[in-house]
């Protein structure tokens, strides 16, 4: 008990009203609540249900608002470090561990949507933006996908070739006629772990 006393770096946790509230209502509707169009909100569904395995009304706004403001923060923290404090032997000593630290992945500071976002400056009117694929059927050789954006009527576009890069329940709903029934039934059995993402205020 007394190391425990000692010991200061225990967060503590403030679980206020507010924090309870939206503990207690779903991303998705507290996304209706301020007015967030269902556009948007099918775009952070396919989001969350590779995050979570879940859609945005089976997630807590709680859960949700943490993984959505990391999308947009703008500002990076930095430690800052005293070197007053170390002599010379220490500062070279933390140089060469910190050079010796390699990895073979790489990171987005601000989060993988720099890549997204990088793609679609490069990409230019090549990317139809805010739109939603509502189906992917096939034509002769050629894949036909229909698809809505800016409230507009739906469109549609042909292409050679397509890529699926999304949930495996997305999938089978948008590209249904595409896929053989083989790979459909192989894609029902994907499994998505789901896990929690916890919020401590201190």
């Amino acid at each position: 008990m007394d190391k425990y006393d000692e010991y200061n770096e225990i967060p503590q946790l403030n679980y206020t009203t507010q924090n309870k509230y939206l503990d207690n209502i779903t991303a998705g509707q507290w996304l209706r609540k301020n007015g967030v169009q269902e556009k948007y909100i099918s775009k952070y569904n396919v989001t969350t249900k590779g995050l979570f395995g879940a859609n945005m009304d089976e997630i807590s706004a709680l859960n949700f608002i943490p993984e959505a403001a990391f999308d947009y923060e703008d500002v990076s923290y930095e430690e800052t470090v005293d070197y007053s404090k170390f002599s010379d032997k220490d500062i070279e000593n933390e140089y060469f561990l910190a050079k010796k630290e390699k990895s073979s992945s790489y990171s987005f500071e601000k989060g993988v949507t720099e890549l997204t976002n990088k793609l679609g400056e490069v990409l230019g009117d090549k990317i139809r933006k805010n739109s939603k694929v509502v189906s992917v059927t096939k034509k002769g050789e050629d894949y036909l996908v229909e698809y809505m954006g800016n409230g507009e009527n739906s469109r549609q576009v042909l292409a050679n070739k397509i890529v699926l890069a999304v949930p495996s329940t997305e999938e089978t709903n948008i590209a249904s006629t595409v896929i053989t029934e083989e790979k459909a039934h192989i894609m029902k059995q994907i499994e998505y772990s789901s896990y929690a993402t916890v919020a401590l205020f201190f």
